[in-house]
């Protein structure tokens, strides 16, 4: 069993936009719940949220399984509302003009309150009454995690003292700790999202604020080669449509190899899990469960 995609709380998910990232994400969370853990499925918004400010409240999706959106607006609000006495006041002085505001004034803030909303529900010890046993965290594109990852750090190293510091200093102690929070990157045998894929492998790496996980390779052509060369060979001359289908997948298959080696040369040295292209699935759930499956039978080799 790989202990890095099962043993730790906070599992992120990242990889370059259209890799399959918020699959593979939703997909992990899944298996975690069906293992009969108490899971929290989270994406990650940009954006600020269109409702109010207010608590956010998760969505069940299976059993043991839940769904939470974090935005930034609404996590500082919620973590102001655990600071300033009086909700009412609170709710009067917080428009967007006061966030963005206060963002201007202490950059990096809505990253550190997304991390720490996050940090409340997985460290038993940081107060919350809602906590859960596993946290998947599907990030948004790869050019935003290694600022996510780190604002822990750079805020303690700015801020130095006062309650903002300690409990920076506390979530930076708590996702360096391998046991605790895991970093999974999603990437395509394609030479352009394989270098990106290793950038971000290097960078964080580079920063030591996170443990990686495994490499979700995503989308190979899972066709045996010898046998579609084997077709080919018995095919009749006159069917040359057909003759070209094979060969474009026999092409395929060849290029994909040759992307995985490059996996190795670039020094991308993380544990794997190969996910074929979903042929003939339509729905969501069904390439979902799909994924399920290959996670299990990873995790039971």
């Amino acid at each position: 069993m790989e202990k890095k995609l099962v043993s730790p709380i906070v599992h992120f998910i990242s990889g370059k936009g259209g890799v399959g990232k918020s699959l593979c994400a939703k997909a992990l969370a899944t298996y975690f719940a069906r293992q009969g853990f108490s899971t929290l499925l989270v994406e990650l918004s940009e954006e600020e949220s269109e409702t109010a400010p207010t608590i956010q409240t998760f969505h069940n999706i299976e059993e043991k399984l839940s769904f939470l959106r974090i935005y930034p607006d609404q996590a500082l609000y919620e973590y102001l509302s655990l600071k300033v006495p009086g909700q009412s006041l609170l709710k009067k002085m917080f428009g967007k003009s006061f966030f963005r505001t206060l963002c201007s004034a202490m950059p990096g803030l809505s990253d550190l309150t997304r991390l720490g909303k996050i940090w409340f529900h997985a460290d038993k010890h940081a107060g919350s009454q809602e906590n859960f046993d596993k946290i998947v965290v599907d990030l948004p594109s790869s050019g935003f995690i290694v600022r996510f990852l780190s604002i822990a750090r750079v805020v303690r190293e700015v801020v130095k003292i006062g309650p903002l510091a300690r409990e920076a200093r506390l979530m930076e102690d708590f996702f360096k700790d391998a046991r605790n929070a895991v970093l999974h990157l999603v990437t395509l045998p394609q030479e352009l999202v394989i270098n990106e894929t290793f950038e971000i492998y290097h960078k964080i790496n580079a920063g030591h604020d996170m443990s990686l996980g495994v490499l979700f390779v995503n989308r190979l052509n899972l066709l045996d080669y010898e046998e579609l060369k084997f077709l080919v060979s018995k095919l009749d001359s006159s069917l040359t449509a057909t003759k070209a289908i094979f060969d474009f997948f026999l092409s395929q298959i060849d290029n994909e190899q040759e992307q995985l080696k490059r996996l190795d040369t670039v020094g991308l040295k993380l544990h794997r899990i190969y996910l074929g292209e979903h042929f003939g699935a339509f729905y969501e759930s069904e390439i979902v469960n799909e994924l399920v499956e290959k996670i299990a039978e990873h995790c039971a080799s």
